[in-house]
């Protein structure tokens, strides 16, 4: 995970999702989640929010595919950071979206005791590349060690998925030396801990061994 910078609400946010929700709570200001998921206003601005963030789900800090032909995770969603269920009159708010992958939202579900993509710093979190797993860094406070540790659990973003989903991206990089600038933008935080760990380092040449080559 690392840091995402917030930015202004998009065009349609405030006539389309703001607005008709605003009005939608003052008359239901408990919704159940059938109510909420007859009232979804702020699925109307999921494509924008998309192009927005370039794609890059804010807990994983990979790129996903908008909605993919067959595929039922592998898709992005507009997560509530604070759970509408236990905080409503958030619902609506802007600044409680997070474009997320559709599995690391289920996984998240009601909890909100995980670290923020908003409020995080860069380097908080590393890929330990003997294990390839997320891990907090040294540079991560002492309180948020906790936390990222949590939130790595909770997300599942160590489970073999998202491991060999790591793998096939640095056997690109490592291999493929033409391809980086490409896939920087598809997979920013593990190009920057590349980058970071390899400085100096025989890190790429370890790896080049390891991983085979894409096909």
């Amino acid at each position: 995970m690392i840091r995402v910078a917030r930015i202004a609400p998009t065009a349609s946010y405030e006539p389309e999702v703001h607005l008709p929700g605003e009005a939608f709570l003052a008359l239901n200001p408990c919704p159940t989640r059938a109510e909420f998921n007859r009232h979804d206003y702020w699925s109307a601005i999921h494509s924008e929010m998309y192009d927005a963030y370039a794609g890059i789900c804010m807990y994983c800090a990979s790129w996903t595919p908008r909605t993919p032909s067959g595929a039922s995770l592998l898709q992005t969603s507009i997560d509530h950071f604070f759970p509408k269920g236990k905080f409503p009159l958030l619902a609506y708010r802007w600044d409680n979206f997070r474009l997320s992958r559709h599995d690391l939202n289920t996984a998240k579900g009601q909890d909100y005791h995980i670290t923020d993509p908003f409020g995080i710093r860069d380097g908080w979190y590393m890929i330990d590349f003997g294990t390839w797993r997320i891990e907090p860094s040294d540079f991560a406070p002492i309180y948020a060690v906790q936390r990222i540790r949590t939130s790595c659990v909770r997300l599942g973003l160590n489970s073999d998925a998202y491991v060999e989903e790591r793998q096939g991206a640095a056997a690109v990089y490592v291999h493929r030396p033409a391809d980086r600038d490409d896939l920087q933008p598809l997979y920013p935080f593990l190009v920057g801990e590349l980058q970071r760990q390899a400085a100096g380092t025989a890190l790429l040449h370890e790896l080049a061994e390891i991983l085979p080559a894409p096909g």
